[in-house]
């Protein structure tokens, strides 16, 4: 197969990221395929990040650097989306490395494959021990179906191995940049590719080095679990899924409830409870009273001031009604 030059667009969003960036670009410099673009978003970065880029961008023409104002993750990507000039895309974090050979191993399963996001196995690197764990995925192919309803269980797909075709931008458009869904882009992104019948396969290659350390943003629980109930509920086609919709999003909800209550978050509380009602009025209330009523010894007036918006719903008035007479 012949090349154009790039062929790859990969996309690299920074913050403050001068401790770890000269590693992940030394990674895709080390590509045995050399036919690539690396575009670094500097999404406002007040460290030495753009020094550091700039020193290495002089060396190698290919390295492509641009600055904004901090607009979070989903607007650096599609920053890069807009300057990449590559028939393919591929992501990689500021913070993470590849295998010498990741490209390479994609680039020749893509001309033998019809495919439109390729992914591979990998590991994550523990900051603290440099211990090597395996990666939570999956591999082998998957239909748009199959994947979605895989994905509403848990994002098995790592972004930083992920080789996609560049014309999903102009089918499923470009990365959602509100704030309620910082922190699960890719999914919502999976989600709306799979959604449109896309072909996906996992390579078992372990090709990635995901990188956990004390500065990465998965630690905050509270706000990744609303991001993840906000990118699948966003996402909901009753057509295609398959599973219990109602149990899965009690599970996910239920819990940072009364975390947001906590932390004098009412309005996204709120939000949480409006999802759940989406999908049951009974069940999912009684087990929410039980948690915010039992388990947490939440003062019921609080509970009263979450709810008020829907006490015109009997089945809410029927379950404060029960809670205050306990």
């Amino acid at each position: 197969m012949a090349f154009e030059f790039p062929f790859i667009s990969i996309i690299m969003p920074a913050f403050n990221a001068d401790r770890y960036i000269s590693t992940s670009i030394q990674s895709v410099i080390d590509q045995t395929f050399q036919n690539w673009e690396l575009i670094i978003i500097d999404d406002g970065s007040t460290d030495d990040t753009a020094n550091i880029v700039k020193a290495v961008q002089d060396k190698d023409e290919r390295i492509i650097y641009f600055y904004q104002q901090n607009k979070r993750l989903g607007a650096a990507r599609n920053s890069g989306f807009r300057l990449a000039k590559g028939k393919w895309i591929a992501f990689l974090d500021s913070d993470d490395l590849w295998d010498p050979a990741k490209l390479a191993v994609q680039m020749d399963f893509i001309e033998k494959n019809k495919v439109d996001v390729v992914y591979t196995d990998g590991y994550m690197l523990m900051e603290q021990t440099q211990q090597l764990i395996p990666y939570p995925t999956i591999t082998g192919w998957y239909a748009g179906s199959e994947m979605y309803n895989i994905l509403f269980e848990q994002n098995t797909i790592p972004i930083l191995s992920v080789l996609m075709n560049r014309s999903w931008i102009d089918k499923v458009g470009y990365q959602d940049e509100s704030l309620s869904i910082f922190g699960c882009e890719d999914l919502d992104y999976w989600l709306r590719i799979a959604k449109n019948n896309g072909i996906f396969y996992g390579m078992p290659e372990k090709l990635f080095h995901y990188r956990v350390h004390h500065q990465a943003m998965s630690r905050n629980n509270v706000s990744m679990k609303l991001a993840e109930s906000t990118a699948l509920y966003k996402n909901i086609d009753r057509h295609l899924n398959t599973g219990f919709l109602r149990k899965r999003f009690t599970r996910l909800c239920v819990p940072i409830i009364p975390e947001l209550i906590k932390l004098k978050r009412k309005d996204e509380a709120i939000k949480q409870v409006e999802i759940l009602l989406s999908f049951s009025e009974r069940i999912n209330y009684k087990l929410l009273f039980h948690y915010l009523g039992r388990e947490e010894k939440l003062n019921l007036k609080i509970i009263h001031l979450l709810l008020e918006p829907f006490c015109f719903l009997r089945p809410i008035k029927k379950a404060i009604k029960l809670l205050i007479t306990k």
